[in-house]
C-alpha cells in the first residue's frame, strides 16, 4: 500500500512539474520590437539566396514560430504569430531576419519576390532545432508556404523534436502537428494531443 501511495504521489508531482504554472500562462500581448526586415521594390537591393544562406544562424538560437492563413479574407494571422513568438521566447522568419540585421526583402509581389520569400522560409525551417510552433488562421491554404515548404522541411530534420500548434488567442499549446519520437507520455502529461486539422 505504501508503494502504491508513493508511486501515485510521484506521478502527481511529475505531472505538476510538466504543466505550466498559472503565472506562466498569462499571455503577454507585448508587440515585438523588430517585426520585419527592411523591404524594397528594387530587386537589386534584395538579399540574395547566397546571403540568406550564409547569414541565417545554423542552428537558430530561439524557438521557431511559423504561421499560415488568414483570420478572414485579407486579414493575415501574422500579427498573432508575432505575439505568440514573443510569448514563447521565439521568432517568426521575418522577426529573425529583422533581429539579425542586414537583410532586405521584397515589398512587391512577383514570381521573383515569392521565390526569395520561399527560399528564406525553407532556410528558416531547415535551421530550426527542438520544438517548433505554428499559429493557424481560420482560412489555411493547403498549397501555401507552410504546407508545401516549411512543414516538410521540419519533419525531415532530425533535430526537430515536435511541431506544436499554438492557440492564436492565448498562445497556449493546442495540439501536436508532428512529433519525431514516440512522445505519447509527454502528450498525456502535458494534456496536449494530436491535431485534427493536418
Amino acid at each position: 500500500m505504501f508503494i502504491l501511495a508513493f508511486l501515485s504521489l510521484s506521478l502527481l508531482l511529475l505531472i505538476s512539474a510538466l504543466r505550466p504554472q498559472a503565472h506562466q500562462l498569462q499571455l503577454s500581448l507585448q508587440i515585438p520590437t523588430c517585426l520585419q526586415p527592411p523591404h524594397s521594390d528594387n530587386r537589386s537591393e534584395w538579399s540574395t539566396p547566397d546571403y540568406i544562406e550564409s547569414h541565417v544562424p545554423d542552428p537558430l538560437l530561439k524557438p521557431s514560430v511559423f504561421w499560415s492563413g488568414n483570420i478572414s479574407a485579407g486579414i493575415s494571422v501574422l500579427s498573432y504569430a508575432e505575439r505568440c513568438a514573443t510569448h514563447v521566447g521565439g521568432h517568426t522568419c521575418d522577426m529573425m531576419l529583422c533581429e539579425q540585421g542586414g537583410f532586405v526583402m521584397p515589398r512587391q509581389s512577383s514570381v521573383h519576390a515569392e521565390a526569395l520569400r520561399d527560399f528564406a522560409s525553407r532556410v528558416f525551417a531547415r535551421r530550426t532545432v527542438g520544438r517548433a510552433y505554428v499559429v493557424y488562421g481560420n482560412l489555411v491554404n493547403p498549397h501555401g508556404t507552410w504546407a508545401t515548404i516549411e512543414l516538410p522541411a521540419l519533419t525531415t530534420r532530425e533535430n526537430v523534436s515536435a511541431v506544436i500548434e499554438l492557440d492564436r488567442g492565448t498562445c497556449k499549446e493546442r495540439c501536436y502537428v508532428y512529433c519525431r519520437h514516440p512522445c505519447w507520455i509527454v502528450r498525456v502529461l502535458r494534456n496536449v494531443f494530436d491535431c485534427d486539422r493536418m
